[in-house]
């Protein structure tokens, strides 16, 4: 470890290396980092060093903004007398990969043995007479409510480690310490974190994993990498740093956490409400955000908890142990395959008895999420801006039929069942007269089987236009191509399907892997115009749900009028759902095509 000398007569601040079971007594220093170049490195401070003297002027270092807040922490350490104080920006060599992960994953420690923790808020200029809390007026919590040092992700563990953090403004005038009571309250309504566990008397460990979460929900860091390493101190893990890898690295932190703790509030988040919800989502949160709005709650009791399973990441899901009530199935479209549960999570929701006057926690209740089967022991979570309650799991007398306790696979990025699509073509009106429809190609090509006429979407393409269809129709008078698009996704339920069609006349020497991608970008912009049915031109084009076993199917089925067939198509003609024809099982679908690929 190295320790910046607090000498105020050494001309040229001097950084000194410590071997861990010969560290002095020291002060540490938390703030805010400024704009790239402001801050005093330790590069620049070898540099001063070896300059000392030669330059017969002031040193380029020594005009640095960061000079006067080293300068500053450093002769505030040597006023209450302590010879060494670490600062992150000048006693971490960064040009080793080697020494910044070792110094990451060290820095939680390193506070918490600090003797004492100076919190530079930069931003704040409010003068106070004397360092009493009670001197500190509205204008001017309002200022500290306001602060950066309040809003970063790495000052969050800075704020809990050390046993003693006294703030100062920016003048280095004392505002509070968070051992004081009061000021204490003050971090309380501005962090979110309790008086308790600020003033070390509750351990890190009797708070929640989503609890923690959310202390770190409303902060940010430069790197999207770096919110996750700020939070390992607090969670008491380690893990190599890979800069570059971007929010996976909160993904690992979670696994990470996963291996300490039986505590499954780790799943008990929310998307936030200004995020659209993935249809099928895993177990893991992707970031802080997710737990913004997560209720209070507490580790469950072990000796209350049934569950004694291991988490562990596997290569196919998270591989975890979960109470499992299914749900009843209510939707017309709901996949058979894919049935809904509710997973009951084992920790205690922290609620306070008031409907029955007495205060205190109920034990016996405890968040849940909705898991959707996909196939096998493959799981993934739906709904994933609702999160319930329901009584715990450990609350259940027994467990019957297919409720109770079960191993399940969840992958992070879960792929479940998707709909093939399967064509149908007729001719409607006077089919006495000389007329044909002929199947010219698809795209993407490769998702057609040929030999049982399925076309299989890719999943990635879901929730967007999926696939493409060029038919030709051929009368005595004229013959016209038409492509065929259907589009496919999963409603944000994820445990239905939403679906649609449309239609456009080939014009030119258009392929139909161009006229697939510029409808792709259609409907990207207006996907409010399309609907499972439409018309132009004399020809109908229809997407009906239906199932073959357990397995979904999207039927195109198109109809086409001779009659009203037209060079000139017109403008498409949207036909609206009705509830007697939007579902159909397959069995009802009337086989009256004249072409049929099926």
């Amino acid at each position: 470890m190295r320790l910046l000398k607090t000498s105020p007569s050494a001309s040229t601040p001097l950084v000194k290396s410590f071997p861990d079971d010969a560290i002095p007594p020291y002060a540490i220093l938390s703030h805010t980092w400024g704009p790239d170049g402001d801050e005093v490195s330790f590069q620049d401070l070898q540099e001063l060093q070896r300059d000392e003297g030669s330059l017969g002027a002031m040193h380029p270092v020594e005009t640095k903004p960061g000079m006067a807040k080293l300068r500053g922490s450093a002769g505030l350490a040597s006023r209450n007398g302590y010879e060494y104080i670490w600062i992150d920006t000048c006693c971490i060599d960064k040009t080793s990969s080697a020494e910044l992960s070792e110094a990451i994953n060290s820095m939680f420690r390193w506070y918490q043995d600090a003797d004492i923790c100076y919190a530079y808020l930069s931003d704040v200029e409010v003068s106070i007479a004397e360092p009493r809390v009670e001197m500190i007026d509205p204008a001017t919590e309002a200022v500290l409510h306001q602060s950066r040092w309040f809003t970063r992700g790495w000052t969050l563990q800075e704020l809990i480690a050390p046993r003693d953090i006294q703030f100062f403004t920016k003048d280095w005038t004392s505002i509070g310490n968070k051992l004081d009571f009061q000021f204490a309250c003050l971090l309380e309504e501005i962090t979110g974190i309790g008086v308790s566990v600020l003033r070390g008397s509750s351990a890190l460990d009797e708070v929640s994993v989503a609890g923690k979460m959310r202390w770190a929900s409303s902060r940010r860091a430069t790197r999207a990498e770096d919110i996750a390493y700020c939070l390992m101190g607090i969670f008491d893990v380690n893990m190599p740093l890979l800069y570059g890898e971007g929010p996976k690295a909160f993904i690992r932190l979670q696994e990470e956490i996963l291996k300490q703790t039986n505590d499954q509030s780790l799943f008990a988040w929310i998307c936030p409400s200004d995020q659209v919800p993935s249809a099928l989502s895993g177990l893991l949160a992707p970031s802080p955000e997710h737990f913004r709005h997560s209720a209070d709650f507490l580790p469950p009791d072990p000796a209350l908890c049934r569950a004694s399973f291991p988490s562990s990441m596997t290569n196919t899901g998270l591989h975890v142990q979960l109470y499992l009530k299914p749900e009843p199935v209510d939707i017309p479209d709901f996949t058979p395959a894919e049935r809904r549960y509710t997973a009951i999570l084992d920790c205690i929701w922290d609620i306070e008895q008031e409907d029955t006057g007495v205060a205190g926690l109920n034990r016996n209740i405890s968040p849940t999420i909705q898991l959707l089967a996909l196939g096998g022991d493959q799981y993934a979570r739906v709904s994933s801006a609702i999160l319930r309650s329901s009584p715990s799991a450990q609350s259940e007398e027994t467990s019957s039929g297919d409720e109770g306790y079960r191993y399940v696979y969840v992958r992070q990025k879960p792929i479940g069942t998707v709909p093939d699509i399967r064509l149908r073509a007729r001719q409607i009106g006077d089919v006495s007269r000389t007329a044909d429809s002929a199947f010219d190609e698809v795209y993407p090509e490769p998702r057609w089987d040929q030999r049982s006429g399925v076309f299989r979407p890719h999943p990635s393409r879901l929730g967007s236009v999926v696939g493409a269809f060029r038919y030709t129709f051929t009368t005595s008078q004229l013959s016209v191509q038409v492509d065929f698009f259907v589009g496919i996704g999963r409603s944000s339920s994820g445990s239905s399907w939403f679906y649609w069609c449309t239609q456009r006349r080939v014009e030119g020497e258009v392929n139909l892997q161009q006229s697939f991608l510029s409808m792709q970008e259609l409907a990207r912009t207006r996907d409010e115009e399309f609907s499972w049915g439409c018309e132009q031109g004399g020809i109908e084009a229809y997407t009906i749900l239906s199932f073959r076993g357990n397995k979904p199917c999207i039927n195109l089925e198109l109809s086409w009028t001779p009659d009203l067939l037209t060079e000139a198509p017109g403008t498409i003609t949207v036909i609206p759902a009705t509830s007697d024809i939007y579902y159909r099982p397959w069995t009802q679908i009337p086989n009256q095509s004249a072409s049929e690929h099926s």
